[in-house]
């Protein structure tokens, strides 16, 4: 039996209904089903349940939804960007069930694979762990979540087989693999569609045994959620004393070498509260991302610690074969005077962190 449908209409027309629970796929509006989602709207089903890590923004994504007042209740981890989103919820018409992005993340993981509930350290002892059951491991303290399975999946992939078998693209990934094996129903949209065999088994994302439904989209629009482009300047929306207090607080948390995973907005913050010379690896949805030196001129003051060492070891085996206590007390006053000036500089420019990126990896599907 085919899996292929003709378009995204015809692949939902005999599934929807009002009150549908429907796991998203996407990412901000990386890899979001455009298609199915047109097709949802264009439906006029409602009271949905939508269960995504954000919902969209005004007049895109999921924001088509909430702009026909199709959705009853989110389940969400980010909700920053839409702002008919925060006026609808501040409203009372619509519910929102916030999440920590990782729990939604093994929300929907375990519901695909069958797990009923999982404990975790996120959200123990905070608002979102009231009413739920907790319990002690090895002196650490957990709260139980339930998983989730949607009555339907709604994802978005780069290639497909005619079994179903998904490849994604790149940070397009993201919530799509485990919105799809979550789904009682999936339906995915892909840009390519090949023979079974065709694709490389050791790349599939997503095995066809999760997918029920197949459409072929085109012309994706694949917009910019946040453009940003070299000497706009840089802006913290709603930057204001006390979140540059609670930043400088989470900063006090970070050792040197540490490996953080930072949300965009005022979490890029903390690493500007960092000490001297702390040298921290910022990750995003755990892909490495930028090395930060804090401070204004840490980066030149290393190579010239390093060019100062190099030259001074030159000098000392060609005068010598080795160091003699002149040599080392004047390398050893060298950087004792480049310390000393980068504290002056972060106390007379307040030490701005300098950034240094390894790569977005910013794939759209």
């Amino acid at each position: 039996m085919s899996k292929l449908y003709p378009s995204a209409q015809a692949a939902l027309a005999d599934i929807v209904r009002n009150g549908l629970t429907i796991a998203v796929g996407g990412f901000g509006l990386c890899g979001i089903p455009e298609a199915l989602i047109a097709a949802l709207r264009d439906s006029g089903v409602r009271d949905l349940t939508c269960i995504s890590n954000n919902a969209g923004v005004d007049g895109f994504g999921l924001g088509l939804l909430l702009a026909t007042r199709q959705i009853r209740k989110m389940i969400s981890s980010y909700v920053g960007e839409n702002a008919l989103f925060e006026k609808q919820f501040l409203d009372g018409e619509l519910e929102l069930e916030l999440t920590p992005q990782g729990t939604l993340a093994e929300k929907l993981r375990a519901g695909g694979a069958g797990i009923p509930a999982f404990f975790t350290r996120t959200g123990y002892g905070t608002l979102l762990s009231e009413g739920k059951e907790t319990k002690d491991f090895n002196g650490l303290s957990y709260v139980l979540e339930e998983s989730i399975q949607a009555d339907l999946a709604i994802v978005k992939a780069w290639k497909a087989d005619k079994a179903g078998n998904l490849v994604m693209n790149k940070t397009a990934n993201n919530f799509n693999v485990a919105c799809a094996k979550a789904g009682r129903v999936t339906v995915a949209e892909v840009e390519e569609i090949v023979e079974i065999g065709e694709l490389d088994p050791h790349q599939i994302h997503v095995p066809g045994v999760y997918v029920d439904r197949l459409v072929l989209g085109s012309n994706y629009e694949k917009p910019i959620e946040q453009r940003t482009v070299s000497g706009a300047g840089i802006s913290a929306k709603g930057f204001n004393p006390q979140r540059e207090w609670m930043a400088k607080r989470v900063a006090q948390e970070l050792t040197d070498g540490a490996y953080i995973n930072l949300g965009i907005g005022m979490p890029t913050l903390v690493v500007v509260g960092t000490s001297l010379f702390t040298i921290i690896f910022v990750t995003a949805n755990n892909t490495l991302q930028h090395a930060w030196f804090n401070g204004t001129v840490d980066l030149v003051l290393a190579g010239l610690l390093l060019l100062g060492g190099v030259i001074g070891a030159q000098i000392g085996v060609r005068l010598s074969g080795r160091f003699n206590a002149e040599q080392l007390r004047v390398l050893l006053a060298a950087i004792v005077l480049a310390v000393c000036l980068k504290i002056l500089a972060d106390l007379l420019i307040g030490g701005p962190a300098v950034q240094f990126s390894f790569g977005e990896g910013a794939g759209h599907a």
